[in-house]
């Protein structure tokens, strides 16, 4: 979930032993507490990823008033470390919303091949604008965002052959 360090919240991932104690083997002390923003970020779900890896997703608010939040990841090893080749630094932050828009992850699944995909809505424009739409975003398992260049469009670690027509990928 989050935590807070002078009055900023940050993404908090906490594992307890089966007697509720710290587990002091998890990064050390029992949580990780990256910090992904000057300001607050939430977690507001995770998934365990087959090898164990836990991956958490949610919202990272920047800037000096925190305003325009933006989607947010970070994803840590079995021991409890971030996972630095996942996004470079074993966190990633994107902004889909123009301007002063609001990006929020509210779910995160593991799909083929590794891909993670996280769910969650975007608004264009000032909250009380009422442009509030559904996101899906997909991340290739290092953590890079999954774009129309990307040529394993099923993860199987081949080139696969697709067009791209009138805004559809065809594969």
């Amino acid at each position: 979930g989050l935590s807070y360090f002078n009055s900023r919240s940050q993404f908090t991932v906490v594992r307890y032993n089966v007697n509720g104690s710290l587990d002091q083997e998890f990064n050390g002390n029992g949580r990780n507490v990256p910090v992904l923003s000057n300001f607050d970020s939430q977690i507001l779900d995770l998934v365990a990823q087959p090898d164990n890896k836990i991956v958490a997703a949610g919202v990272s608010r920047n800037g000096t008033t925190g305003a325009n939040p933006d989607f947010a990841l970070a994803r840590f090893n079995v021991d409890g470390r971030l996972d630095k080749t996942f996004g470079g630094c074993g966190t990633i932050v994107t902004s889909m919303a123009q301007g002063n828009g609001n990006d929020i992850f509210y779910g995160v699944g593991i799909g083929d091949g590794g891909r993670i995909i996280a769910a969650g809505h975007t608004v264009n424009g000032p909250v009380t604008s009422n442009d509030d739409d559904f996101a899906l975003v997909g991340y290739l398992p290092n953590g890079t965002a999954a774009t129309p260049n990307s040529v394993d469009f099923d993860g199987d670690g081949r080139t696969d052959i697709g067009t791209f027509r009138s805004g559809t990928w065809y594969i």
